[in-house]
């Protein structure tokens, strides 16, 4: 398996996503500065910002479409004739979007917006510290760069992911056993609290209409187990389940979900010479905020196939959920 090796001929520049570089070989992002904002969004750049002929689409890296041809905005823009915006960012949760008005500005100038339920696993709490809004944040307690994994796995007693390989055959019995430990249940309460403040926040900022996305491979019904970081978070969105989202929805115009894990995992091939490639999860050590310097990594080792962000034929299934309820928001 080879790793990527080519680099796109630019350098870095501040609000540029890590992911244009660390995925250079794989696909090119053609990601692009939308003015007033000095952020880098998914290409390519809408046909038009003029005020009610566009619509926009607000989320993480599912809506900007990691290792995705033609994300689920772009998708929509050619059967809705329609254009859109992907402001897709990554790592982004609610509380991001909140400190960039001008982003908002964007997004009440369009016809509608496509709100996608992000995670919750990186919001604040009462040991981590993540102002930003971004997938990296700072431990309160040693003042160094963290992520919110690390921090539930210290507040975890035990953790099944720790377990060597030859006893992981006892696991599907102790699953069961899910003892939720004060401090890390506390840490799961205070961020999803957190985390309902500023999605609130976010949709009474949005003045348009309102489609809210769930666009998962699970379903909401969720509920944590804390005898492992991993069952304790599960998948994206991490942390949120079927109550939050009946509170979400209550303040949307349109709800809509789409599970799916239509070409899962997925295969990842050089764009270059076709061949199978991996990525390795190291390189992508700028902060998601665009500053300088390297911060704790959310994933280390590598990949050969993507088995966390939606497949391609995931994000064709959540065009067809979305384009009947779309097609109400497009003015005449």
């Amino acid at each position: 398996m080879k790793k990527t090796v080519a680099s796109p001929p630019f350098s870095y520049r501040p609000g540029m996503p890590g992911y244009v570089f660390r995925d250079w070989e794989i696909i090119d992002y053609e990601c692009y500065e939308l003015p007033e904002t000095g952020l880098w969004f998914r290409g390519p750049q809408s046909a038009t910002l003029e005020p009610g002929r566009y619509f926009s689409a607000l989320g993480a890296a599912q809506t900007f479409g990691c290792f995705c041809p033609h994300p689920y905005p772009a998708l929509l823009e050619k059967r809705l004739g329609f254009p859109a915006l992907n402001l897709g960012y990554s790592g982004a949760g609610p509380a991001f979007f909140l400190q960039h008005p001008e982003i908002l500005a964007h997004v009440n100038r369009g016809a509608f917006c496509i709100l996608q339920v992000m995670s919750a696993r990186s919001t604040s709490n009462s040991q981590f510290d993540n102002p930003e809004g971004l997938a990296h944040g700072r431990h309160r307690a040693t003042g160094k760069p963290a992520v919110a994994e690390n921090i539930f796995k210290e507040a975890l007693w035990w953790d099944l992911d720790r377990i060597p390989l030859p006893y992981r055959v006892i696991m599907p019995f102790l699953k069961y056993l899910s003892i939720p430990l004060p401090t890390a249940r506390r840490l799961v309460g205070e961020s999803r609290e957190n985390y309902m403040r500023d999605f609130g926040a976010l949709m009474a900022a949005i003045t348009v209409p309102k489609i809210l996305l769930w666009f998962s491979e699970r379903q909401p019904s969720y509920a944590p187990r804390y005898h492992s970081c991993w069952w304790l978070l599960e998948r994206f969105p991490q942390l949120v389940d079927k109550k939050m989202i009946r509170e979400l929805s209550n303040s949307a115009d349109r709800y809509i979900k789409c599970v799916s894990s239509r070409g899962m995992p997925q295969p990842l091939f050089s764009r270059f010479s076709g061949v199978p490639v991996s990525v390795d999860l190291r390189d992508d050590k700028k902060p998601l905020s665009g500053g300088s310097g390297e911060t704790a990594s959310l994933y280390e080792g590598f990949w050969k196939n993507n088995a966390y962000y939606p497949s391609p034929q995931m994000h064709e299934d959540a065009a067809v959920s979305l384009e009947t309820v779309c097609r109400d928001y497009i003015p005449d």
